[in-house]
């Protein structure tokens, strides 16, 4: 199913959001794409920016990754 634009800007604001609320609660946490690739934050939002614009919904998991509790990203179809 393809989205509106409006509703895929608005998957990607809110995911975005909610990624900046869970870095706040791990600071120190790795932030990861699809098969445990680490990313930069800026990298992250455009990885969620893009995934939103193909019509996908945005799914955050906490994760171990080196030792430490860490962000996970994934898309699912919307």
């Amino acid at each position: 199913m393809t989205l509106s634009n409006l509703a895929q800007e608005d998957i990607w604001l809110d995911a975005w959001d909610d990624l900046y609320d869970l870095i706040k609660k791990y600071p120190k946490c790795y932030i990861l794409i699809p098969e445990y690739t680490e990313v930069d934050l800026d990298t992250a939002q455009g990885w969620i920016q893009d995934a939103a614009y193909d019509s996908n919904r945005i799914i955050f998991s906490v994760t171990y990754f080196k030792g430490r509790e860490s962000i996970l990203i994934n898309k699912a179809a919307a």
